[in-house]
């Protein structure tokens, strides 16, 4: 993937493509061992979709940590 993110043990692993742009062999393989362990990967084909897709991912976060924990308002990434 071109970005990573940790934060509090989730990692987010973000590939960016063009608009038209398709994944290698490679990459497909990568993906599905990087989720096989765990890890959130997310493929993006525009700013809005990477807007979009890390919002996503933001919101499940703040899921994650609420339901821990009552004390958590808000969450950076």
């Amino acid at each position: 993937p071109d970005l990573e993110a940790i934060k509090d043990g989730q990692y987010l692993h973000i590939e960016v493509k063009r608009e038209n742009g398709k994944l290698s062999e490679l990459q497909h393989k990568k993906i599905k061992e990087l989720e096989k362990h765990g890890a959130k990967v997310i493929v993006c084909y525009s700013t809005a979709d990477f807007k979009e897709k890390i919002r996503d991912f933001i919101d499940v976060y703040r899921h994650k940590i609420t339901s821990k924990t009552t004390s958590c308002t808000s969450v950076y990434i």
